[in-house]
């Protein structure tokens, strides 16, 4: 089996656009640090993606899979850095081939098969959504509300949340393909994304269907309080407006936290009867982002709020009506 190359013309213009808007690329010169008969099959550059390095080889003559697996283990092993190899097209045979082997590849511009990044994008794909959010639209959805409609990067969404450029691109992606944001490019380059929400109530409205289930699971914890975990639930509400607290205080976190507390776990039956049980809600996404004053966002306070009753109704009617995005 072999593949026949042509020059690649646009190689980072996938990873670009949906990986890493700061990914470059540049000359790379192993002469000396590989045999001759290796740089003779390849030309080679530097990859900078996600903050790591890489080598793109891009062969020069045919190729078997079997002679990539041979020169990229040698590759890694004289620079340290993993190969990926560069080609304009690849037949689905070959591809195939490449990924049974977990060869990395980035076919120019169509796709990229990234295994240490847990990546396979094809860029030939529609971007049609359906269903719930993700964990990460649902933080993007949140920042994009609370930012008063002033347009954001999606560099700016990253640092902010604490989401990888992978993860802020697939999430504005969600978004886009439900119809409820805008997305531009700027820069000297066309490469930075900027994302505007047209109207934040309609916004709200169009996207709360879609926003799925965020509490996974509610647990009841005995011992000192957690620290930087914000208030949520009836508890958040409490903290802002004059509804008295709840009898337990309650709090949320990511549910990938959900080992730090199960040496204190107790059962709910055991929590109704002591003083210094606490409430944990472990939540689809990491809160504290978005929290302020040590309370959780408005919209993760209202889904964390379990229980209705005329007092309850009324309170969240009274903090709510001043926020103009805000239905009920």
């Amino acid at each position: 089996m072999d593949g026949r190359l042509g020059a690649a013309t646009e190689p980072l213009r996938l990873l670009r656009e949906e990986v890493d808007e700061a990914a470059e690329v540049d000359a790379l010169s192993l002469k000396g640090v590989l045999s001759v008969a290796v740089t003779s099959r390849y030309r080679f550059h530097g990859l900078l993606l996600l903050g790591e390095k890489y080598v793109l080889a891009t062969p020069v003559e045919s190729f078997t899979v079997d002679r990539l697996v041979a020169d990229f283990t040698a590759i890694e092993a004289k620079t340290g850095k993993k190969a990926i190899v560069l080609v304009p097209e690849l037949s689905p045979h070959f591809r195939k081939a490449l990924i049974a082997k977990r060869v990395p590849f980035l076919l120019d511009g169509k796709q990229a098969f990234l295994p240490f990044v847990y990546l396979n994008l094809t860029a030939s794909k529609p971007i049609q959504q359906t269903g719930d959010f993700t964990p990460s639209t649902q933080l993007v959805f949140l920042a994009l509300l609370y930012s008063a409609g002033e347009s954001r990067s999606q560099e700016d969404l990253g640092k902010q949340l604490g989401l990888s450029a992978m993860s802020v691109s697939r999430a504005v992606d969600q978004l886009v393909g439900h119809g409820l944001v805008e997305v531009t490019t700027t820069g000297r380059t066309g490469r930075r994304k900027i994302i505007r929400v047209p109207h934040l109530a309609g916004f709200y409205c169009a996207g709360m269907p879609y926003f799925g289930k965020v509490v996974k699971q509610a647990i009841y914890v005995v011992g000192e309080l957690p620290l930087g975990l914000p208030r949520s639930g009836l508890d958040a509400l409490s903290e802002r407006t004059m509804l008295g607290p709840p009898a337990h205080p309650c709090f949320a976190a990511s549910h990938r936290r959900r080992p730090e507390f199960a040496g204190n776990q107790i059962d709910w039956h055991e929590a109704a009867d002591r003083k210094d049980s606490f409430r944990i809600d472990l939540l689809s996404y990491d809160p504290s982002p978005l929290a302020e004053d040590g309370i959780v966002d408005p919209v993760t306070m209202l889904l964390t709020i379990d229980e209705h009753d005329e007092r309850i109704d009324q309170a969240i009617a009274d903090y709510m009506k001043g926020v103009l995005w805000y239905s009920d």
